[in-house]
């Protein structure tokens, strides 16, 4: 299903035919409205999703849409590796590596859990309550979150709100999120690297912007104080 980077039902329920190749179609970008601008889908859910594509023998092809290449170019890589030997492909092994050749400093790979960690996460009522009657969602237990909230995903509530739509019970989650990104950002910047480094880091600041954007025009929908909306024009000017 789109917005979740997870399997649909199909994939589970339909008996494949022994006269019939299958393959996966993958997609690494997409969270809600676009566009997307921060990398979002944690390596290790493409890695469960395409070891459960290979378990079912669906390995004829593979197909990746990654929307937009320069913030993904990790979720590529990674992919790539993936696809051409499953066997030999380790993410943490991967991550090191792509750390000390890409970015310059092989330490950064213990940022990168930490990075998605500070997302918003949905619920499973959430997801089929918005997506529901688009999607037939087949939801499963993951060790990782399975529905997270992206750019596009906040910056539709953001617009839901400037229309006066409540969007109370976002609030404090955004508040959290905003926290988590702005200390991660701080310590990410603490860390010796390249400029390409600069455009991951930045990712984590682009996200608290853009929440802290949404939250106002949250908080001004709840209240009609006319400051929340300046504090957005202001969160939006830096974020654009």
């Amino acid at each position: 299903v789109g917005p979740t980077q997870m399997m649909s039902s199909d994939f589970y329920n339909i008996k494949r035919a022994a006269d019939r190749k299958y393959g996966i179609y993958y997609h690494i970008a997409y969270m809600g409205n676009g566009p997307h601008l921060a990398v979002g889908t944690n390596p290790h859910k493409m890695l469960f999703n395409y070891t459960e594509a290979l378990n079912r023998g669906d390995k004829e092809y593979s197909i990746l849409n990654v929307t937009n290449v320069r913030e993904l170019i990790l979720s590529v890589a990674a992919n790539a590796e993936l696809v051409w030997d499953k066997d030999a492909f380790e993410i943490d092994e991967f991550q090191t590596r792509w750390c000390c050749d890409y970015y310059g400093n092989a330490q950064l790979s213990e940022l990168f859990d930490d990075y998605f960690a500070c997302f918003m996460v949905a619920t499973e009522e959430e997801l089929k309550r918005d997506y529901g009657h688009r999607y037939e969602i087949y939801y499963i237990d993951t060790p990782f979150p399975y529905f997270t909230i992206n750019d596009g995903r906040a910056r539709q509530y953001g617009l839901k709100a400037l229309k006066g739509e409540k969007i109370t019970e976002w609030i404090g989650r955004l508040e959290e999120s905003i926290g988590r990104f702005a200390a991660f950002y701080e310590r990410a910047c603490g860390y010796p690297a390249n400029p390409y480094y600069k455009l991951f880091a930045f990712q984590s600041r682009y996200m608290m912007l853009l929440e802290t954007w949404v939250l106002n025009c949250g908080l001004y929908a709840e209240n009609g104080d006319k400051r929340h909306l300046e504090v957005a024009a202001d969160a939006l000017r830096i974020y654009l």
